[in-house]
C-alpha cells in the first residue's frame, strides 16, 4: 500500500458489496477534502453522501457486479464547485479465486489540459459568434435592400396605374360633365334641365370620390407614422359609430368577439376596418349580417404565408358577411387598384377600397386573403402583428 499512497495520482480502494473505504491516498483525500479518520472503514456512500449526488453509485456498483471497468474524462471530483477536472477510472479488484472483491478508483488531474482546451474553445466560439454576427448583419442589410427594391417595384407599378387612371378613369367623369353641360344648355328651353344637372352632379361627386380615394391610397406609408399598441375592439367601436346611421338604415346586424391587441398604426387600422365593414354594408341585396372574430392562429397557418415575423407573432381577424359575394377566381383581382366586379350604376364605389386594405396590411407586415361565393357571402382573413393588451 505504501507505493499506492505515494503515487502522484489519486487512488482509493473500496471493499465488498458495501464498498467500504479500505484505503485512500493523500492526493485523492485532497480532492475529496476529507481526513482519513472520518472516512476509512465506512461504506463509500455513507462516508461521502455528496458522491451519491454526483451520480457515482450506479457506476461503481456496475463495475463491482459486472467486472467491466469504467473511465471518464473531465470529471469534477471535488465536493465543492472548484475548477478541478480529472480523468477517473473504476477498476474491479479480484481475489485469488478470480472473484470480484472490490473496486479501485484512480484519479489523474487533467485540469491544465481541460482549461487550455476550454480557453481555445471559448476563443473559437467567440470567433464563430463574430462571424455569425457579421453574416447576420449582411443578411439583414440584404433583406432591407430586397424590401427597398420591392417597394420601388411597387411604386413603379403604382405610377403606371396612376398614369392609366389619369388618362382614362379620371377623364371619363370630366367628359360626362362636359357632355351633359352642353346638352343642358341646348335643351334648357325644351326639356327639364334638372335631369341633366343631376347627372352632372353625380359625375362630379364620383370624380371627387375617386380623387379622394387616390389620395388616401397615395398617402399610406408605415414609415411616416408611429406604431403603437392598439386595442382592435376600440378601433371597431369607432368604425361602427361612424356607420351607425347606415347600419340603422340597412337594418344590419354586426357581431364581434375576441378582438385582440395588435402592434400598428391606429389611423390605418381604423381605415382598414372602415373599408371592410363599409363594403359588407354596401354590397348586399338583403339585410346585412356581419360577423367579426379575432384569435391566435396555429403556427403552421402563419408559417405557410411566409410572413416576415415569427410564425407565433400574429393574430388572425376574420370579417364575414352575407353579401352578394363574387367568384373565387377573382380573389386576387379585387385587391388591385380600380378593379371593379360590379356595375357602377348598381353599386357605387371607387374601386380603391380593397387596394387600400391590402396596402395597410402590407404596411403592418401582415397578410390578407379572401374567400367568397356569389349569393352566399364573403370572408376576409387578416393577419396582423400580435401585441397583448
Amino acid at each position: 500500500m505504501g507505493l499506492l499512497e505515494q503515487a502522484p495520482l489519486g487512488i482509493a480502494v473500496f471493499r465488498g458489496v458495501s464498498l467500504v473505504i479500505e484505503m485512500v491516498n493523500p492526493v485523492l483525500l485532497r480532492y475529496w477534502e476529507e481526513i482519513p479518520e472520518d472516512i476509512l472503514g465506512k461504506p463509500l456512500f455513507v462516508a461521502l453522501p455528496w458522491a451519491r449526488e454526483k451520480g457515482w453509485e450506479p457506476i461503481i456498483q456496475s463495475v463491482y457486479y459486472s467486472g467491466v471497468p469504467f473511465t471518464a474524462a473531465e470529471v469534477p471530483v471535488t465536493r465543492h464547485k472548484s475548477e478541478v477536472y480529472v480523468q477517473v477510472s473504476f477498476t474491479p479488484i479480484r481475489d485469488n479465486t478470480g472473484r470480484i472483491s472490490g473496486v479501485m478508483q484512480t484519479t489523474l488531474d487533467i485540469t491544465a489540459q481541460v482549461l487550455a482546451f476550454k480557453k481555445t474553445e471559448d476563443t473559437s466560439r467567440q470567433m464563430l459568434k463574430t462571424l455569425q454576427d457579421q453574416n447576420l448583419e449582411w443578411e439583414q442589410k440584404n433583406h432591407e435592400l430586397q424590401l427597398s427594391n420591392e417597394a420601388l417595384r411597387r411604386a413603379n407599378r403604382d405610377l403606371e396605374q396612376f398614369a392609366y387612371i389619369t388618362s382614362h378613369d379620371l377623364q371619363e367623369p370630366l367628359r360626362k360633365i362636359s357632355t351633359f353641360t352642353g346638352m343642358a344648355k341646348k335643351a334648357f328651353s325644351k326639356l327639364p334641365s334638372a335631369v341633366y344637372l343631376e347627372k352632372i352632379e353625380n359625375s362630379a361627386q364620383r370624380m371627387s370620390s375617386l380623387i379622394k380615394a387616390i389620395l388616401d391610397y397615395a398617402r399610406l406609408s408605415s414609415k411616416e407614422e408611429h406604431w403603437l399598441q392598439v386595442d382592435l375592439e376600440n378601433i371597431l367601436l369607432n368604425v361602427l359609430g361612424d356607420y351607425e346611421l347606415f347600419i340603422h338604415e340597412k337594418g344590419a346586424v354586426v357581431e364581434y368577439s375576441g378582438m385582440p391587441g395588435v402592434f400598428g398604426i391606429p389611423k390605418q387600422l381604423e381605415q382598414l376596418f372602415s373599408n371592410l365593414i363599409g363594403n359588407a354594408l354596401k354590397f348586399s341585396n338583403e339585410t346585412p349580417y356581419i360577423h367579426i372574430t379575432g384569435g391566435l392562429p396555429n403556427p403552421w397557418e402563419t408559417a405557410s404565408l411566409q410572413l416576415p415575423l415569427d410564425a407565433g407573432s400574429y393574430v388572425r381577424i376574420c370579417v364575414e358577411d352575407n353579401g352578394i359575394g363574387f367568384e373565387q377566381q377573382h380573389a386576387e383581382k379585387i385587391f388591385t387598384l380600380f378593379q371593379r366586379l360590379n356595375n357602377q350604376d348598381q353599386f357605387q364605389g371607387s374601386g380603391i377600397g380593397l387596394a387600400i386594405c391590402k396596402r395597410i396590411v402590407d404596411n403592418h407586415r401582415g397578410a390578407i386573403n379572401v374567400r367568397s361565393q356569389p349569393g352566399v357571402g364573403t370572408r376576409f382573413t387578416i393577419y396582423l402583428p400580435y401585441c397583448p393588451k
